[in-house]
């Protein structure tokens, strides 16, 4: 998504923080897995939980930067205007 964002240091700033959480969340993904293989479920139970609100929140914070994006876009073309 990075290369067609406008040119708003908000925006981009947000789409690096949401491509560090995505990056984290699989390496997460990654050590519960070996959680899993050591047997430790309590562990990871209390991953997934925290996963799970992570996951959650993904579909406000995904539809709060696209508008974002999208006003960012619309402010762009009316300063192209003025």
């Amino acid at each position: 998504m990075s290369e067609n964002l406008p040119d708003d240091p908000l925006v981009k700033l947000l789409d690096r923080l949401i491509q560090n959480n995505s990056a984290l969340v699989a390496t997460v993904e990654d050590i519960a897995l070996w959680i899993d293989q050591q047997g430790d479920p309590h562990s990871l139970a209390r991953i997934h939980e925290h996963l799970a609100t992570i996951r959650d929140n993904s579909e406000v914070v995904q539809a709060s930067f696209a508008e974002l994006v999208a006003r960012a876009a619309l402010k762009h073309e009316e300063d192209l205007e003025d």
